[in-house]
């Protein structure tokens, strides 16, 4: 992928001098943007989705993902902690 130089912002005042003809250039070219990144971003989740279980993809391609967060007040499977012994 190709890194572009990021642009400068323009402020208030700056965007104030720019003719009706530039700032419609100028929201045109956001819009190709916008809507190019949204592909993008939809396309990277479409990866996201797909591992060895849910495509033909071979083991050997799945990302390692972190385990999921067990969410607070849900218990968790598996054999109870061991209980004190009474003396």
């Amino acid at each position: 992928m190709k890194q572009k130089e990021p642009q400068q912002l323009l402020d208030r005042e700056s965007l104030k001098n720019l003719t009706p003809e530039q700032l419609v250039e100028m929201v045109l070219k956001l819009q190709k943007l916008v809507v190019k990144q949204g592909e993008t971003i939809e396309k990277l989740k479409g990866h996201l989705d797909k591992d060895s279980k849910t495509s033909s993809k071979p083991p050997s391609t799945d990302w390692l993902r972190k385990p999921e967060k067990v969410k607070e007040g849900e218990k968790k499977e598996g054999r109870s902690p061991v209980r004190a012994k009474r003396a």
